[in-house]
C-alpha cells in the first residue's frame, strides 16, 4: 500500500513537473510575443539581444523556439512572412540564374577551346600554303 502511494506521488510529481514546464513555456512565449508586438508598434529595432532583455529570457531560449526565432528574424528584417517568402523566392530565382550563367560560361569556355584549336589549325594551313607557294614560285610555276 505504501509503495503504491509512493508510485502515485512520483507519477503526480512527474506530471506536475511536466505541466509546470508547459505552463512556463506558454508564459515565456506570451511574454516574448507581447514584447515583439510592443517593439513592432513602436517601430523600434528588433534583435535577439533586445527581445531577450525586455522579455527577461536568454537569447538561447529565443533561438531554441523555432516560432519565436522566425518571428524575430522576420521583424528584424523589417517585414512580414509574405516579404520573407518573396525574398526567398527572389533568392531562389537568382540562384537559378547563377546556375544557368555558370552553365553558359562552361559552354562558352568549351567553344573558345575549340575555336583556338581551329585557329591553330588555320595558322598551320596558312604556313603550309605559303611554303607550297614558295616552292611553286621557285620552280617557275607561279609568276606572281
Amino acid at each position: 500500500m505504501i509503495e503504491q502511494k509512493e508510485q502515485n506521488e512520483q507519477k503526480t510529481g512527474a506530471a506536475g513537473l511536466s505541466a509546470y514546464a508547459k505552463q512556463k513555456n506558454r508564459q515565456t512565449i506570451e511574454t516574448v510575443n507581447r514584447v515583439l508586438d510592443e517593439l513592432n508598434a513602436q517601430d523600434a529595432p528588433v534583435n535577439f539581444e533586445i527581445v531577450a532583455k525586455l522579455a527577461g529570457v536568454s537569447r538561447g531560449t529565443l533561438y531554441n523556439n523555432q516560432e519565436l526565432c522566425e518571428r524575430i528574424r522576420r521583424l528584424r528584417a523589417g517585414g512580414t512572412q509574405q516579404s520573407c517568402d518573396s525574398l526567398r523566392e527572389k533568392n531562389r530565382r537568382q540562384e537559378e540564374k547563377m546556375h544557368a550563367m555558370r552553365r553558359q560560361i562552361r559552354s562558352l569556355e568549351d567553344e573558345k577551346k575549340k575555336l583556338i584549336v581551329q585557329l591553330l589549325d588555320h595558322e598551320q594551313l596558312r604556313r603550309e600554303n605559303d611554303r607550297l607557294r614558295e616552292v611553286l614560285r621557285a620552280v617557275g610555276y607561279l609568276d606572281f
